[in-house]
């Protein structure tokens, strides 16, 4: 987060830690190193200690090699509800 930016919402920095958490459990369950896994994913070891941190400054995108490197998906968001109007 950068200075005089604002805090983002509770929800959002505690799913964020969460799912840093659950990389990391899963990384250590594996027995890898920091090192080791962000060669697997194609990342820097700083961008996967950010990620497993749950620090927002990563992107989407790295959090997905992350996850792939450790055969992990992310949950896929249900489909938008349709209103009936055109």
């Amino acid at each position: 987060m950068t200075a005089g930016s604002p805090a983002p919402p509770h929800s959002i920095t505690a799913d964020l830690r969460g799912l840093g958490l659950a990389l990391r459990s899963a990384r250590s369950e594996r027995r890898y190193t920091v090192l080791r896994q962000a060669r697997l994913a194609g990342l820097t070891s700083s961008c996967v200690e950010r990620i497993e941190r749950g620090d927002r400054s990563a992107s989407f995108g790295e959090v997905l090699a992350l996850c792939a490197s450790l055969d992990l998906r992310l949950t896929p968001l249900p489909a938008p509800k349709r209103s009936g109007r055109v």
